[in-house]
């Protein structure tokens, strides 16, 4: 698994859930960029005049409105509540578990991490790792897309092991 920055081994609930979310989120982006080129269009109607008719203010406004109601429609905590409605098994996704992996840092250097430098996950929710202990010798929490997971070295596998037997 060298070199992976596919975190989703063991979860592939979460990634088949990622993968509806994101549907839904690009359907939002395209229902407002369809908007949005309709308002453009009523404007350059008018780009010699600086009165808009009041059919086209209207029209605007009822295109601002549908905008409105497709954010909120679209919005992340109604949209997974209408996932989990359909297939009640994804209520359970990005629940904490137990997941000791290998771990490289490859966001910038902050908050007891270190660019470059190898950690040991406890947990993974989906999304977030739990490290074991960080630059500071503190457990810490940080989003898989700081993460490239990598192979066991021989000299961590003892250590690794260690881990899981204490639970």
């Amino acid at each position: 698994m060298s070199n992976n920055l596919n975190h989703y081994l063991g979860f592939e609930k979460e990634e088949k859930y990622m993968n509806i979310w994101d549907s839904i989120r690009y359907k939002k982006v395209d229902s407002i960029d369809k908007r949005v080129n309709q308002i453009i269009s009523i404007f350059e109607k008018h780009v010699e005049s600086t009165m808009l008719f009041n059919k086209d203010y209207t029209l605007i406004q009822a295109l601002y409105r549908q905008m409105h109601q497709d954010t909120t429609f679209y919005m992340s905590s109604k949209a997974k509540d209408m996932i989990c409605e359909v297939d009640p098994s994804y209520n359970s996704v990005f629940t904490r578990r137990k997941c000791v992996r290998t771990l490289k840092y490859i966001g910038e250097t902050s908050g007891g991490l270190t660019y470059g430098k190898t950690y040991i996950s406890k947990y993974f929710n989906g999304a977030r790792y739990t490290i074991e202990k960080d630059d500071n010798g503190i457990e810490s929490s940080c989003g898989s897309l700081y993460f490239e997971w990598i192979d066991l070295l021989p000299s961590t596998i003892e250590h690794v092991n260690s881990l899981s037997e204490k639970g």
